[in-house]
């Protein structure tokens, strides 16, 4: 049997509205899209699948899904909010991730 800890993570981040959450992945984040099914749309998390999949009834919590050990999270932050890393959103101009 393969010690658990020796296999490739895969990641499900559920979201109401993948048109609307596709974005932040893409742009922001600047993950790759691998693949958009029915079920989820899949993105490469440095050789990990990122699926983020729609459930029609889910309620976004206000706590972290996903992490990354960085050197410098300061500089990490203000990266993210970079004018180039903005998403358009239909409530918005943009939105952005705070530092």
């Amino acid at each position: 049997m393969q010690a658990i800890g020796t296999i490739r993570v895969t990641v499900f981040v559920l979201t109401r509205d993948r048109a609307l959450s596709k974005p932040f992945y893409d742009l922001v984040l600047g993950l790759t899209q691998q693949s958009d099914g029915d079920y989820s749309t899949v993105h490469d998390l440095n050789g990990s699948a990122l699926h983020l999949a729609k459930v029609k009834d889910h309620k976004a919590r206000a706590h972290p899904v996903l992490g990354w050990a960085v050197t410098d999270i300061r500089k990490t932050a203000m990266d993210l909010v970079q004018p180039r890393r903005r998403v358009p959103t239909p409530r918005a101009k943009c939105a952005r991730v705070s530092p």
